[in-house]
């Protein structure tokens, strides 16, 4: 499959916009975190990240993409029109996998912002267990970012920023 490697593969949606002062901005979260005070989170809990996830079996890219996109923002799949997402291409994850990516331009859009975000449950046992049990959002945050200024990232998920850019 044209998609996927022997671990399958994580796709996502960046959202671009630019801003009253010519930036590009791109809107992306924060993931939840279970609230035990012994829990040391892991890197990428700790910082913005794209909108993603893994792939279920014979899912292709682009529908992994709305579909992750949907569950972790709570808008409805028919806010997106696929013909407006454009390719930025894909990297290679730390863990082996592929990550394809989409932007998705919303300058001038005036209905997303008005989304009521919310996302998902985390479905991994072991956070759940970390939470007292409790499942809790998968992100807890999200936020509109400047290029540039979206603090440290993942080198695969940060090349997808500027690519925008050269789309302009």
């Amino acid at each position: 499959n044209e998609w996927s490697g022997d671990n399958g593969f994580s796709a996502g949606i960046i959202p671009f916009r630019m801003n009253k002062q010519g930036k590009t901005e791109v809107f992306l979260g924060m993931p939840g975190k279970p609230k035990n005070p012994e829990f040391n989170p892991p890197m990428w809990m700790t910082r913005w990240n794209i909108l993603k996830g893994h792939s279920n079996s014979n899912e292709k890219g682009i529908g992994c993409a709305i579909r992750e996109f949907c569950e972790e923002t709570g808008i409805p799949a028919s806010f997106i029109d696929s013909t407006k997402l454009v390719s930025l291409d894909k990297e290679l994850m730390g863990d082996g996998r592929l990550f394809y990516c989409w932007g998705l331009d919303l300058t001038g859009d005036e209905q997303f912002d008005s989304f009521d975000f919310h996302s998902n449950l985390i479905d991994s046992y072991r956070y759940i267990q970390l939470n007292g049990g409790k499942p809790y959002p998968e992100i807890e945050k999200y936020g509109w970012l400047e290029v540039g200024n979206t603090g440290p990232g993942t080198p695969y998920e940060t090349s997808f920023y500027p690519k925008w850019d050269q789309i302009w």
